[in-house]
């Protein structure tokens, strides 16, 4: 086992844990499922640290720029030398009830951008397009993009796009 969730989508494949059967010692099992469900890698560390902003301020009516509204923490700076997937290797979401994400460029790691979206594959196309885009990702000298996080589940209120999608700005500004 080498990443975090494995283990919770290995074990929650089968309705009984009786079904499920480990080769090896026991002990050594378990001993190494916790060792990985320990783990932290620099993905789980940036998404627990917006999340925990984003509900702290976001759907409370609480302004980001208001200099009286509570602290937050900037999220750590995420290092694409050890970004351990190729953008094929993750599914797009299907959702289409809304999704924020995160491009990246494939010409050049350091600039990425954030947007909204009801339809994410077809986004993706239209950045990676001559026109249709945004003005932030229509230079071909960072295409193409490759789609590096996304949020979705956002049941078609716009609204908590457009902040959660703000909010993901300015953390990282």
């Amino acid at each position: 086992l080498w990443e975090r969730a494995q283990p919770v989508v290995l074990l929650s494949r089968t309705r009984k844990g009786s079904n499920t059967f480990f080769i090896g010692s026991p002990t050594d099992t378990c001993d190494e499922i916790v060792r990985t469900l320990r783990q932290t890698t620099q993905y789980h560390s940036y998404m627990e640290i917006l999340v925990t902003n984003f509900t702290r301020q976001s759907y409370r009516g609480t302004d980001v720029h208001d200099p009286e509204a509570a602290p937050v923490d900037a999220p750590p700076v995420i290092d694409l030398a050890f970004h351990p997937f190729r953008p094929v290797d993750v599914p797009l979401p299907s959702d289409t009830t809304g999704v924020v994400y995160m491009l990246i460029s494939t010409r050049c790691p350091q600039i990425t951008y954030i947007g909204e979206t009801t339809n994410l594959p077809q986004r993706l196309d239209q950045h990676n397009s001559l026109s249709g885009g945004s003005l932030q990702t229509s230079s071909t000298n960072f295409q193409p993009w490759a789609v590096l996080a996304y949020v979705a589940g956002f049941g078609g209120n716009k609204r908590a796009m457009k902040a959660f999608e703000s909010q993901w700005k300015h953390f990282l500004l």
